[in-house]
């Protein structure tokens, strides 16, 4: 499966935010993916709302 590479330039602010939050950098990822993928109507609403940890 083809797996891309995070931009270094993000690492950084990826790494500070998921100590912030407590949650590792690739939980912040997907989850922004996640949203992007809703918001242009590639993934169901639906979908979003049941994969979605609670927070």
């Amino acid at each position: 499966m083809y797996s891309p590479k995070v931009p270094e330039r993000f690492i950084p602010a990826l790494y500070q935010l998921g100590r912030a939050r407590g949650r590792p950098m690739t939980h912040l990822i997907a989850e922004a993916v996640e949203r992007y993928l809703v918001e242009e109507g590639w993934l169901e609403q639906e979908l979003h709302d049941a994969v979605r940890p609670a927070a």
